[in-house]
């Protein structure tokens, strides 16, 4: 019998749990310091999905920053690094479905369980193409941290290589997904 996975939006209090599971997975340069993910997530409280199996058993997240227009790009450029947004840079929750472009800004799980990745893999597509067909969403950038991100970024959700590490101030490749059928 397969575990039931499910997805859900995260609560200020589940913050506690991805901050924790970031230090498992992430070098230091590579985790949004917890204060400023508290103010994002004060201006933004629909940015976090969390993957919960039975009891709500926390299994990992996913986390789409609704960066806005001018700080996006610097950061694509590589100009800036992630802990240079402002909780002003972020667009509030009513406002994101006017963001042409936004920023898969990390994704984590508790250990490898193909049922729970999948279920990530299906609900982050949703919420894109909801994004896409009653927004304005038609980009989607990422950079990735580790060779497993990298490999998740092209092989299951679409990324392309945008501008190598070696251009960028924090030393990732970052990437970008196209989500107009027309550029695709």
């Amino acid at each position: 019998m397969q575990e039931v996975v499910e997805v859900r939006w995260a609560t200020a209090a589940d913050l506690e749990l991805v901050a924790a599971l970031e230090e498992e997975v992430y070098e230091p340069a590579d985790r949004v310091p917890r204060e400023l993910a508290r103010s994002w997530f004060e201006r933004n409280d629909r940015m976090i999905r969390l993957l919960v199996g039975p009891r709500d058993a926390f299994l990992g997240y996913y986390w789409i920053v609704p960066v806005r227009g001018p700080v996006l790009s610097e950061f694509v450029a590589g100009r800036l690094t992630e802990w240079d947004f402002r909780a002003e840079d972020i667009a509030a929750p009513e406002e994101m479905f006017a963001c042409e472009e936004m920023y898969l800004c990390s994704m984590a799980m508790v250990r490898r369980q193909s049922r729970a990745l999948l279920v990530l893999i299906e609900d982050l597509t949703a919420l894109l193409e909801e994004y896409r067909t009653m927004g304005r969403l038609r980009r989607l950038y990422a950079i990735a941290a580790s060779v497993e991100g990298r490999n998740l970024l092209r092989r299951h959700l679409g990324f392309r290589l945008l501008l190598p590490g070696s251009q960028r101030r924090d030393g990732h490749d970052a990437y970008v997904r196209e989500l107009d059928p027309a550029k695709q």
